[in-house]
């Protein structure tokens, strides 16, 4: 028996390993274009070179000797977009909802990347109604909130990828002693809702800021949406409902690029591979049109 104990310590001392060495596939750099545009900004496009997978994702290898031209297919006029700064090309102009336009960079030693995509139309907020006598008490912090109504009618026949945001300009907290600040801030203010037809694919909605969803249970139709609001926020002087129309690209590029960032640090997550639309390249050429209205808050 002394031996067998003896023997026993031996052996879990002792082990194996088989070291496995994985090819990781070492893709050739293409250009990377970017470009997620909104209707009531100028044309802006971001130009680097892809990277290995392995190399540190914060640090871009900017291009600054690109060639990059807007086309706007519908009234077949080219647009040259200068370099800024660092890998920023931009222009003066601001894209026209409802046209259609072609990205192309051209860089030296490298394909020539193009894509094309279309300008949403603008999808007006029929109405966007309070009603101060359906609120809602949160048990567990006992915070209230007000209804907000929002309705606007859907195009027929053609999917549309809304996003609704509600945001709140106030002034930051004056200190005593400090200069008289006059800045105002814009940011999010949380909304929620329990409507069954606002369907957003697994892991878009960006939690309670904003909620994107398309149409597919309410194509043509009237549809109003009633928000939950909460009451306390005390600072806010100005209320900003804001309907976005997204192309389906910008829509596609959202959804995988929020699964991708569910997964960093997860080593049993699903890998996502962030949608592109960028041909000969990387990247996204998108775009979404704004809706909005907007209201005075008293002082409280």
């Amino acid at each position: 028996m002394k031996r067998l104990l003896l023997f026993i310590p031996i052996v879990a001392l002792l082990g194996c390993q088989k070291v496995i060495d994985i090819d990781v596939p070492i893709q050739p750099t293409k250009i990377t274009a970017n470009t997620l545009i909104d209707n009531d900004v100028v044309w802006t496009v971001d130009v680097s070179k892809s990277k290995y997978i392995l190399e540190a994702a914060w640090q871009f290898d900017s291009v600054t000797n690109a060639v990059v031209k807007i086309t706007d297919e519908t009234l077949h006029t080219t647009l040259d977009l200068p370099h800024l700064k660092n890998h920023r090309y931009a222009s003066n102009q601001k894209p026209i909802p409802g046209h259609t336009y072609t990205l192309n960079v051209a860089v030296d030693g490298f394909e020539t990347v193009t894509s094309t995509t279309r300008i949403p139309d603008a999808i007006a907020i029929k109405e966007a109604r309070w009603d101060s006598t359906d609120i809602m008490i949160t048990p567990l912090n006992f915070r209230t909130s007000v209804a907000l109504y929002v309705t606007f009618d859907d195009p027929p026949g053609v999917r549309n990828n809304y996003e609704i945001a509600l945001f709140g300009r106030y002034t930051p907290m004056q200190f005593p002693g400090q200069p008289v600040n006059t800045d105002t801030t814009v940011s999010y203010i949380q909304i929620f809702h329990d409507d069954p037809e606002i369907y957003s694919p697994e892991g878009s909605a960006d939690g309670m800021l904003m909620h994107r969803f398309s149409d597919v249970a309410f194509d043509g139709e009237e549809k109003t949406i009633k928000f939950m609001v909460p009451t306390d926020n005390y600072s806010v002087h100005k209320m900003i409902l804001r309907l976005a129309n997204q192309s389906g690209d910008y829509s596609k590029y959202a959804d995988t690029r929020w699964l991708q960032f569910r997964a960093q640090g997860d080593p049993f997550a699903q890998p996502a591979a962030v949608y592109t639309n960028i041909n000969g390249g990387y990247g996204i050429f998108a775009a979404r049109t704004f809706s909005v209205k907007s209201w005075d808050v008293p002082k409280q």
